[in-house]
């Protein structure tokens, strides 16, 4: 199929200096590379090494380095000049991926003015009655988001979850039934937060 998409085969390609002979994988093309080296055509320092085509290692400890610089690179949303430390509004640094932002969701989090969240977690600080990890949804027993409202419903026949978040429809228990969860079911008898 390729040789008729290409209307013929193609050159290896080979780069002279990254690849250890000129003769290419008749599958897919792929060169073979001298030893940090990547690439299809063994032209780029493998992640973790710069100066192609004497690619050595960065010495940058966990982190990764400018390919062609060797120059230590932070991650995203970290704080240089060590990039160990998320910046203000982020969180779960990691020492590759960086940083990811915290997200709160503006009418859930107690102070608008400064929405952090956790530095390891990203848990946000919720307002009472509001839950999710963005603070973007209304905790168990309460419903619309985002004022939060108790759900109204009779706690005895009610599932863990209460109600709807949205709606308010509380979420009975098997036999139990009424828009409140209040009834038992015809043929069954004691209603109770126990059973």
């Amino acid at each position: 199929l390729s040789l008729f998409y290409n209307n013929g085969a193609l050159p290896c390609g080979c780069h002279e200096v990254g690849a250890v002979s000129p003769t290419c994988e008749p599958f897919g093309g792929q060169c073979p590379c001298r030893g940090h080296v990547i690439g299809r055509d063994c032209s780029r320092c493998a992640t973790g090494y710069w100066g192609f085509p004497n690619c050595r290692p960065c010495d940058c400890g966990a982190r990764l380095c400018d390919e062609l610089t060797g120059q230590c690179i932070c991650p995203p949303r970290t704080v240089p000049p060590d990039c160990l430390v998320c910046q203000p509004q982020s969180f779960g640094c990691h020492p590759l991926v960086g940083c990811e932002e915290c997200n709160c969701s503006g009418p859930g989090v107690q102070e608008l003015t400064d929405p952090t969240c956790d530095m390891d977690s990203g848990q946000c600080r919720c307002r009472p009655n509001v839950a999710g990890r963005r603070c973007d949804t209304c905790a168990p027993g309460f419903y619309g988001y985002p004022s939060c409202r108790p759900c109204d419903c009779h706690e005895a026949g009610t599932m863990a979850s209460v109600c709807d978040t949205l709606t308010g429809q509380c979420h009975c228990k098997e036999n139990v039934q009424g828009s409140r969860c209040d009834q038992c079911r015809v043929g069954t008898f004691s209603l109770d937060a126990a059973n």
